[in-house]
């Protein structure tokens, strides 16, 4: 985490601020994100599971977001 924290980058910062697998990271639309609500909705299409995935945002990945 030491070593992620000084990455500079907005890969870096996702990978350590929300839990969701890296892959769906790559592919996230600002469509999905309620800045609002502070929840981010994977859709079931980019899911493993094929189940839509509601991922709540610390206040810290609000902060990445609206940087």
């Amino acid at each position: 985490m030491r070593s992620l924290r000084a990455v500079e980058g907005m890969s870096a910062r996702a990978l350590f601020h929300s839990p969701p697998r890296a892959v769906a990271k790559c592919g996230a639309q600002w469509t999905e994100v309620d800045l609002t609500a502070k929840v981010w909705t994977v859709p079931a299409s980019r899911m493993k599971a094929g189940r839509e995935h509601r991922v709540p945002l610390s206040d810290a990945a609000i902060a990445v977001l609206k940087g």
